[in-house]
């Protein structure tokens, strides 16, 4: 099943990790090919066009254009690629054909001429379980062990989870090199998250330390998310959200500082008439 992220990638870091909870208004059924606990899709979307701009030298660089289109059923049925994440052109499109289960049918990627560049049909399966179910997780330390493409250990994954089947914690840790990965969530009164906490990432450049602070609006959708890069530092960026009346995420707006427009990620929404 196809899935895309809306929670876009921050001009200093590889990626920015988010949960928020969905707006108050009524979702649609679960989308077959969005699939997007972040920023669910809401209404008779039509189509979705994706653009992401670089504001550092004063005005809005286009490098990232991407339009989804869906059928009348939620599926994500067409993904085109004008420019990928790094400005370079990039001239694809992706198909997606679905059981009446939800699960991939048949999926081709093409080129803008037709020519066939990948082409996989697939058997229909049952949904995967779900791995931490909250029924089942909560108050719980569950830790296990990682093994390579061999079969021989090299360290072990631990996640805490709270009386309602939240995470907390997550730990990955290497038999040869110790934690390696460290990760903790607070929770608001209304179970959204209000803090993450990246701690360790040895394998991040940035440095391995980001903090999140999560603000929401009335609607109990994301407003604001604050960013601190060192451990008891200031706050050296935030990010914005703006919605349609639909609820729909149409822009995220990222600053330097309190006015310095850093990059946008600005969504399109078509609706189907």
């Amino acid at each position: 099943m196809k899935r895309m992220i809306l929670t876009a990638m921050l001009s200093l870091i590889c990626c920015v990790v988010a949960i928020a909870q969905p707006p108050t208004t009524k979702p649609v059924p679960q989308r077959k090919g969005w699939n997007n606990n972040e920023n669910p899709l809401y209404g008779n979307v039509a189509k979705v066009t994706h653009t992401k701009k670089d504001h550092s030298q004063g005005v809005g660089i286009i490098y990232h254009h991407v339009v989804y289109n869906f059928n009348a059923a939620g599926d994500m049925v067409e993904e085109i690629y004008y420019q990928d994440e790094y400005g370079a052109l990039k001239d694809c499109k992706t198909r997606w054909e679905y059981y009446p289960s939800g699960m991939t049918k048949h999926f081709v990627r093409t080129d803008m001429n037709g020519k066939v560049l990948e082409d996989y049909s697939f058997e229909e399966q049952e949904k995967p379980a779900e791995r931490f179910p909250a029924s089942k997780v909560a108050g719980k330390t569950i830790t296990e062990d990682l093994y390579d493409d061999f079969g021989d250990k090299q360290g072990t994954e631990t996640r805490r989870f709270d009386a309602k089947g939240r995470i907390l914690y997550y730990q990955q840790k290497s038999d040869y090199e110790g934690v390696i990965h460290e990760e903790y969530w607070e929770y608001d009164e209304k179970g959204r998250v209000k803090m993450y906490e990246l701690a360790v990432d040895a394998y991040d450049m940035e440095g391995g330390y980001r903090k999140e602070l999560h603000s929401y609006d009335a609607k109990g959708r994301k407003s604001e998310i604050k960013y601190m890069w060192v451990k008891g530092g200031p706050v050296a960026l935030r990010a914005v959200y703006k919605y349609d009346v639909q609820g729909n995420l149409t822009k995220i707006t990222r600053y330097s500082d309190q006015t310095t427009i850093q990059n946008t990620d600005e969504y399109q929404i078509q609706y189907r008439r």
